[in-house]
């Protein structure tokens, strides 16, 4: 049922939305992490360009809580899924799994 109607749009349309916006999400993400200049096999340090890194999150983070928007979530409802997931994650933690 999730993506049905976005907006008043079909299904099709719903997902195809979503789909865009989850590429703008990895096309920021990426870019943020391009600025990391470290690779593994470097041993040359390189500075980060800070205000180009802020500049990446904040659009990363503009992309990312447009998902929830697009799918009608109010902050309860983001609340009560962040805290159902912690509950699962700590009782992995807690049982080894």
């Amino acid at each position: 049922q999730i993506l049905q109607t976005i907006g008043g749009s079909s299904l099709r349309e719903g997902q195809k939305e979503f789909r865009r916006i989850a590429w703008y999400i990895n096309e920021e993400l990426v870019e943020m992490v391009n600025l990391l200049k470290i690779r593994e096999w470097s041993k040359t340090e390189f500075q980060v360009d800070e205000l180009h890194f802020h500049e990446e999150w904040v659009d990363f983070m503009n992309f990312v809580m447009q998902i929830p928007v697009l799918l009608g979530w109010d902050e309860k409802k983001i609340q009560e899924l962040i805290v159902k997931k912690y509950l699962i994650n700590k009782f992995r933690k807690e049982t080894n799994y």
